[in-house]
């Protein structure tokens, strides 16, 4: 059963029979859709947002920032579900392309999806595509901010690799998929602001990448939809303050209709165009008669899932013609770039060495009794290795992959010598860990609550127990109090001058949550 079909903007029009462009280009305002036609500009722009707002709203009154004339009309209708079907239940079609047979008579070819009744037509709903409304959005918004954009690192597979993508000679970029545009007006584009544009201007641009962030959240809150609606519409209005009539195409006036589309189909990041965008290239790379292209895909899925089942089913056995991945039997980590063995200062060997006894679940039983390892009763291998004294050599690396369990997936780190050499950063690091607050020397009640600690990593250690290795990570960390603080738009601002907790500076390598640092364009 087809629930939704999931396209761009132009199909959309092509599957569900409506016009999106032109003076009633909206498919949910219709034919109560409001546009304009530029004289000289040759487009179609839809400057109706102020007739969204509440009736009181100040901006209804307003004149001269918009179109010179107060906005007293009322918002749209939308049609409901039997409306529909009383405008179109009369409606004939004769679907297909006339074709000869051999014969000479006539006939056409009607695909399956047709030869259903026409009411369950009906049933198939068409989704907006909110990634293609929000890379045209991007788009029309990055023009000015190239300089900084040219000197942004960003992760390895966080998104394609920003500064290679900037043209200054053509003060373009270029080459920009669906999901840099997603990363760009999310979290690139409002740190790139900072440094441009009036306050006014700025604000209303991040509100609107807010309002992104916002709705493609995993768990959205049903109770916060309403209050999203009304600032959505408020920042679309302070954008016609601001920006030239050109700016709002039908995709900017698709913005206001995304909560909509959130209360009646779920969040977002679950009707993606993306990931079946993504899908076309293993789809592609199974079609090996290109005469038969669906068959070949049928063929090759099947025969993959065969083979993804068989592997499961027999997991303790070698896969034949498979691939052993790299990660197999990795739980803690493994070093990946530039291993060299090393010896340390003794005092900075013996601080590694005691926060991974603080930190490993054989341990806990034996502080929590005030006891040694040495004295306990029957402790298990890796407890007496650990007892012992460790290897005072250790292994260097320059890289490394660890286990996110947050995403479920592995993240490469770097140490931040080797992310001064590569077009990635990888040495960011923050680590959530619980902190007692109190208001006063008097406050007998202190608050614990868990803080964000945000550092770089210095370097990549492999501590050597004989039967074990285990990976930490040296950091140089911000002091919390001083160095950190969030301003009122909601950006956290690091202070790497401020350094903190010198005698703490290791933590496991499981524990490291993966961050990134762009440097503030307001200096």
């Amino acid at each position: 059963m087809i629930f939704c079909t999931i396209n761009d903007f132009p199909a959309y029009g092509n599957l569900s029979g409506y016009t999106v462009k032109g003076a009633k280009a909206c498919p949910i305002c219709e034919e109560d859709t409001i546009s304009d036609r530029l004289v000289h500009g040759g487009k179609n722009v839809y400057l109706c947002n102020r007739r969204l707002l509440h009736r009181s709203h100040p901006y209804r009154k307003k004149m001269k920032p918009f179109n010179g004339k107060q906005e007293l009309r009322n918002p749209p209708k939308i049609l409901s579900g039997k409306e529909v079907y009383k405008k179109v239940k009369n409606i004939e079609n004769n679907f297909g392309k006339p074709y000869k047979r051999s014969d000479g008579t006539l006939y056409k070819k009607r695909s399956i999806f047709w030869d259903l009744p026409y009411w369950k037509h009906l049933s198939v709903r068409h989704c907006i595509d909110v990634m293609h409304v929000e890379k045209n959005v991007c788009e029309t918004l990055i023009g000015t901010l190239l300089n900084i954009l040219g000197k942004t690192k960003v992760p390895q597979r966080y998104s394609s690799n920003i500064r290679n993508l900037v043209s200054m000679k053509d003060l373009k970029l270029v080459g920009l998929k669906s999901h840099d545009c997603h990363t760009l007006m999310q979290q690139l584009l409002p740190v790139a602001l900072r440094g441009v544009l009036p306050n006014h201007v700025r604000g209303a641009i991040i509100r609107l990448c807010y309002f992104f962030n916002a709705i493609f959240s995993k768990v959205v809150d049903s109770d916060t939809l309403n209050t999203l609606q009304r600032d959505v519409i408020t920042t679309m209005c302070e954008l016609e303050m601001f920006f030239p009539p050109s700016f709002f195409d039908i995709m900017q006036h698709l913005v206001v209709h995304l909560v909509r589309e959130i209360k009646i189909c779920g969040p977002v990041f679950l009707r993606n165009m993306y990931p079946f965008e993504r899908y076309m290239k293993p789809l592609a790379a199974y079609v090996r008669n290109q005469n038969r292209p669906e068959g070949c895909m049928i063929q090759g899925y099947i025969a993959e899932e065969a083979l993804q089942f068989v592997n499961e089913y027999m997991s303790n056995v070698e896969p034949i013609g498979l691939p052993t991945s790299r990660h197999e039997g990795r739980l803690q980590g493994q070093g990946t770039l530039g291993k060299k063995v090393v010896t340390a200062n003794p005092e900075t060997l013996d601080q590694a060495h005691l926060y991974i006894l603080q930190h490993m679940v054989d341990v806990h039983p034996y502080l929590e009794k005030h006891q040694t390892l040495l004295s306990a009763q029957n402790p298990s291998k890796g407890e007496r290795w650990l007892a012992m004294e460790h290897n005072r050599l250790f292994r260097k690396w320059f890289s490394d992959e660890v286990d996110n369990e947050l995403l479920l997936e592995r993240e490469k780190v770097s140490d931040e010598d080797q992310d001064d050499r590569s077009t990635m950063q990888n040495s960011g690091v923050a680590l959530m860990a619980m902190s007692m607050s109190v208001a006063s020397a008097k406050d007998t009640r202190p608050a614990y609550d868990a803080q964000p600690y945000f550092g770089v990593i210095k370097e990549i250690w492999e501590l050597d127990y004989v039967q074990f290795r285990i990976p930490v990570f040296r950091c140089m960390w911000v002091e919390h109090n001083k160095g950190v603080r969030v301003d009122r738009m909601g950006f956290t601002l690091v202070d790497f001058s401020r350094e903190g907790y010198k005698s703490e500076p290791f933590i496991m390598a499981n524990q490291a949550r993966q961050i990134f640092y762009i440097k503030d364009p307001n200096g």
